[in-house]
């Protein structure tokens, strides 16, 4: 037997630890991310990732760019017709490349959701409208329907 256990099995006297980046925040007190694999630093204090940090700047900026770009127009999204005049809008965007495709995933499902309450909101007004005709025609004797 050997005192290695098993590949994937963390010994009981490691369980529970967890490395830490090598480095202290700006207030002070230790970084408590975690290490980038063989490096003593998270991602943000290692000196070998400036490029990887760069990188994510410039996504992160991209996105937020994005992102104000549909912030600017900001219809009223309260038929079927206007969202599929807005969802056409973010199509022709993507195409452009002037919109990421997750951000236009993530809008184009939160307007399905919207078409959802669009459509129970008319079938609800829809249905106050037949009840109370019903009950206009519930005092009478004789309820007549069209043929």
């Amino acid at each position: 037997m050997t005192d290695q256990p098993p590949p994937g099995v963390t010994p009981a006297s490691e369980a529970g630890t967890k490395a830490t980046c090598a480095a202290n925040r700006t207030d002070g007190q230790a970084c408590r991310s975690q290490p980038r694999p063989g490096r003593p630093f998270c991602l943000w204090h290692d000196p070998e990732a400036e490029d990887i940090r760069a990188a994510a700047r410039v996504k992160g900026g991209q996105t937020a760019t994005r992102l104000r770009a549909i912030r600017g127009y900001q219809p009223r999204l309260d038929s079927t017709q206007r969202l599929v005049i807005y969802v056409s809008r973010l199509v022709y965007q993507v195409m452009a490349g002037t919109l990421d495709q997750n951000i236009a995933r993530t809008v184009i499902y939160a307007l399905m959701l919207q078409k959802g309450l669009i459509e129970t909101g008319d079938l609800e007004r829809r249905l106050a409208i037949v009840e109370a005709r019903l009950a206009e025609n519930s005092g009478r004797r004789s309820v007549s329907w069209p043929a």
